[in-house]
């Protein structure tokens, strides 16, 4: 039994042998498999995200926009209230500050104090019809490294004015509740 098993073994292998058992196929699977993989365009792509200046030293765009301003690169939300938000950064306040002049038209410029820059009633230039914006460019007061961002959008008209009489009522509302 020992040999009858040893010789159909023998017979198996030689008949695979000869029988054009071919492992071509395989090979060109693990050579695929094991060719270097390209990496420079991943890591191109990656780079290109994560970046912040352009060839030219500029703070780029982002994909993100508040009250119709295209904010830049690198501002980490931190509030959000009705028509204002917060954004902290790393970024130099002089580059923000630069940036959003950039990209805000008209308005007023203002230095309430040495460290801070307002822009007040200008309009975002990359959205038409938007509402004018209050921009305003500070330092944290423990963290003087960090900038804060604040942004506030103007409210809307309403859709109708109150009449002479509507407002004569809420008035005279309002006087009998002081008295």
């Amino acid at each position: 039994m020992g040999i009858q098993h040893g010789l159909t073994r023998h017979v198996l292998l030689l008949a695979l042998v000869l029988g054009g058992c071919s492992h071509k196929g395989d090979d060109d699977k693990r050579r695929a498999l094991l060719a270097p993989v390209d990496l420079r365009d991943k890591q191109r792509e990656l780079y290109e995200k994560l970046r912040f200046y352009d060839a030219a030293g500029e703070l780029m765009a982002s994909d993100q926009k508040v009250a119709g301003i295209v904010l830049p690169r690198g501002l980490t939300p931190t509030f959000t209230f009705e028509r204002e938000w917060y954004f902290e950064s790393k970024l130099p306040r002089a580059k923000l500050q630069k940036y959003f002049r950039d990209h805000l038209d008209g308005g007023e410029l203002s230095y309430p104090n040495p460290d801070t820059v307002e822009l007040l009633k200008a309009t975002p230039k990359d959205t038409a019809g938007a509402l004018p914006v209050l921009v305003r460019v500070y330092p944290l007061p423990a963290m003087y490294d960090v900038a804060r961002v604040y942004i506030r959008q103007a409210a809307p008209a309403p859709a109708r004015w109150p009449s002479e009489a509507e407002v004569k009522a809420q008035m005279a509302l309002r006087q009998s509740h002081l008295e």
